[in-house]
């Protein structure tokens, strides 16, 4: 029996698109030799605050032109995650 998948689907709190998202950053991370680590070293933020720049949760413009600068495609750019009040 498959599964079915849909964009709204959730697991373990997640949504697929979301998980795919995740593990399509992580392969170009992989893909292009270098980790998450190294990046939050050279943008001078600890590794978990570049986990949340990646989820969308408050990515500063210099994150963004850095990651744009090595190369990420446009389409694993962080988005920022729209807030309410």
């Amino acid at each position: 029996m498959q599964a079915n998948t849909t964009s709204n689907e959730k697991h373990y709190g997640l949504e697929v698109n979301q998980i795919e998202r995740k593990a399509k950053i992580r392969a170009w991370f992989i893909s292009h030799g270098l980790t998450q680590r190294q990046v939050a070293e050279t943008l001078g933020i600890s590794p978990q605050r570049f986990g949340r720049v990646l989820n969308g949760v408050y990515p500063q413009p210099e994150h963004i032109a850095y990651l744009q600068k090595i190369g990420m495609p446009e389409d694993l750019l962080p988005q920022p995650k729209k807030t309410s009040r």
